[in-house]
């Protein structure tokens, strides 16, 4: 015997129905679930369970034929595996049946119908569907904030982005409504309380900020911008270059950049360089430059962003900036990342001192400073640090040696092989040999270093005592003693040796043996 399923219903998560090229795998009815006829697992199991249940939801549609109910469960499952055209038919037969009654599940019939026609990229017929449904309701309905967000997401696509922000204007004020109790009635048992989730909410003041300023109303724009993004959002990796973008675009279309140190302060980590990166571009732009200085000029003085723009400025545009802005802009940037890489190449081809430049740098963070990103921009980069710090190690005490050694390791394969390039090697390797001897440790490459050292200090002890003593045999065991430290440390190794035998082959003029 057929088992008879409850009055329960499942409507489409809206954050699952705003991207049409996203699959509709998420259909899955709860009365399927509470009867166990599919559960959630892989997806590979899901067409054969569907077409189980599809036969169970057939069977009932012909014992039960005028219940609008089978025909709600038969487009959701139909929904599930991607049958969008038979999904909108039993639609159709469900709306039907539902009409005559003023039954509460068109709601939901209404509702899956726009989903499934706006997946199919049918943006009139789903626009007209949500229509039918606001006037078949007589009062604001749970399924008002689905099909107002739904509503203003095709209007977005259809590039009608007045229409779009007015829906959303809706979606807010019913969401409102919603908090605060005043929707009542058995509508709320087909709600689903994913269009009212925080991830929802935050796409839509997303897209209503960009409907406003692609219709021009910049007003409106940056009023709505104002009114509802909060400060964490910025923190957010998935919204945080969408609303530097707007709020950037905004302040290029007032051509007001007073809003520019609000910004830095909410802003940090890759969200800050990205500002950074935008703030640069304009500054190219002699008729923005001005305004954009002026505007950084208000921001707190322990803040390192004004020194550098300024110093950019000077650097590119007025034949050079004093050491001293220099070397101040490098100890407020200490810790800004990939900006403190721009900061170091500038106070190299400023000549600064030596010993502000080693006071900045933290090892810790040399991966980031000299990313791929830093070398693409400033390809010579490289060498001339290890220039300057081996100059330095003349007067460092051992411990700052070994670590500017380190530096070269992790510099040196982005170097140009040549007779320099020895030098530099033999000034850094006779600085961990020095550190290495001063721990008395022996500085062979059979040595175990004490466990207390960090890691890329162990690999330096075992790197450099053996790399560059001249002898080809104890290189090779420098590579191997480097690998049984670390897996990770092979490549690097491989890489500097080769780079270490260019430079003897292009010093001797021949190929080594």
């Amino acid at each position: 015997m057929t088992k008879r399923f409850p009055q329960t219903r499942y409507i489409n998560p809206i954050h699952e129905i705003l991207d049409p090229m996203q699959p509709p795998t998420s259909y899955l009815p709860a009365v399927a679930l509470h009867y166990g006829y599919m559960q959630e697992d892989s997806a590979g199991a899901l067409r054969q369970k569907a077409n189980k249940y599809l036969h169970i939801l057939r069977a009932e549609a012909k014992r039960e034929p005028k219940n609008p109910k089978h025909y709600l469960d038969l487009e959701r499952v139909h929904g599930m595996v991607g049958e969008l055209e038979p999904a909108l038919r039993a639609c159709d037969k469900g709306i039907a049946l539902a009409k005559p009654s003023r039954s509460i599940l068109l709601y939901p019939l209404y509702a899956d119908k726009a989903a499934h026609l706006f997946r199919l990229q049918r943006y009139d017929a789903a626009l007209e569907t949500i229509s039918e449904y606001f006037r078949f309701r007589s009062k604001p309905t749970a399924f008002d904030l689905e099909l107002h967000c739904l509503s203003g997401t095709i209007c977005f696509h259809l590039k009608q982005y007045a229409r779009c922000a007015a829906e959303l204007v809706l979606y807010l004020k019913r969401l409102n409504e919603f908090k605060r109790g005043l929707f009542q009635g058995p509508e709320l048992m087909v709600y689903s309380e994913n269009s009212t989730d925080d991830s929802t909410y935050k796409r839509v003041i997303m897209q209503l900020v960009s409907a406003y300023f692609l219709s021009g109303d910049y007003p409106s724009a940056l009023a709505s911008l104002r009114a509802h993004v909060q400060d964490n959002w910025y923190e957010d990796p998935e919204y945080a270059d969408g609303l530097i973008e707007l709020e950037t675009a905004i302040m290029v279309a007032f051509s007001d950049y007073s809003a520019l140190p609000q910004l830095f302060g909410k802003l940090t980590g890759d969200s800050l360089t990205l500002l950074y990166g935008w703030l640069e571009r304009q500054m190219a732009l002699p008729e923005r430059r001005k305004s954009i200085l002026h505007a950084l000029g208000k921001l707190p003085e322990s803040s390192g962003y004004l020194s550098l723009a300024n110093i950019r400025y000077a650097y590119e545009f007025g034949g050079g900036a004093p050491a001293e802005e220099i070397e101040a802009a490098l100890l407020k940037l200490r810790n800004a990342g990939p900006l403190y890489a721009d900061a170091l190449y500038l106070a190299i081809c400023q000549k600064c001192r030596p010993e502000i430049l080693w006071e900045t740098f933290d090892l810790l963070h040399l991966e980031q400073y000299f990313s791929d990103n830093a070398f693409f921009h400033f390809p010579d980069l490289p060498l001339q640090i290890c220039r300057l710090y081996a100059k330095y190690s003349e007067q460092a005490g051992p411990l700052a040696a070994l670590l500017q050694a380190q530096l070269l390791y992790w510099l040196l394969p982005s170097c140009p092989p040549g007779g320099e390039l020895l030098v530099l090697c033999d000034t850094l390797a006779n600085a961990s040999r020095a550190y290495v001897q001063a721990q008395g440790l022996d500085s062979s490459a059979e040595s175990e270093p004490p466990d207390c050292l960090p890691e890329s200090i162990r690999v330096g002890c075992y790197f450099y005592a053996a790399l560059f003593t001249g002898n080809l045999q104890h290189r090779m065991n420098a590579v191997r003693s480097a690998a049984r430290l670390s897996p990770q440390t092979v490549d690097a190794a491989k890489t500097i040796l080769a780079c270490i035998q260019q430079s003897l082959s292009a010093a001797a003029g021949s190929s080594p043996n």
